[in-house]
């Protein structure tokens, strides 16, 4: 694919067979596009968040106020207020 990733790779990122994705590929699959289409946007839009996050790699600075969030997400976290 165009990313760089096999058919295979994408199979298993959709949840659908290697087979699925060839036809899909040269628009030959008969079944629910739609479904497919959405799944394949999905996995698009996770790769241009990594991309992007990997662009921004900005390190965290650790502030007073950062360390006060910190600790009240953990306290909210061991009280179960956050999964």
């Amino acid at each position: 694919t165009k990313n760089g990733m096999t058919q295979q790779q994408v199979a298993n990122a959709i949840g659908k067979s290697v087979g699925t994705v060839s036809l899909y590929l040269r628009g030959a699959y008969n079944g629910k596009v739609e479904e497919v289409d959405q799944a394949v946007s999905r996995l698009i839009g996770r790769h241009n968040d990594k991309v992007v996050e990997r662009r921004f790699n900005s390190e965290f600075v650790s502030t007073h106020a950062a360390e006060r969030c910190l600790d009240a997400i953990a306290i909210a976290h061991i009280e179960g207020e956050i999964s």
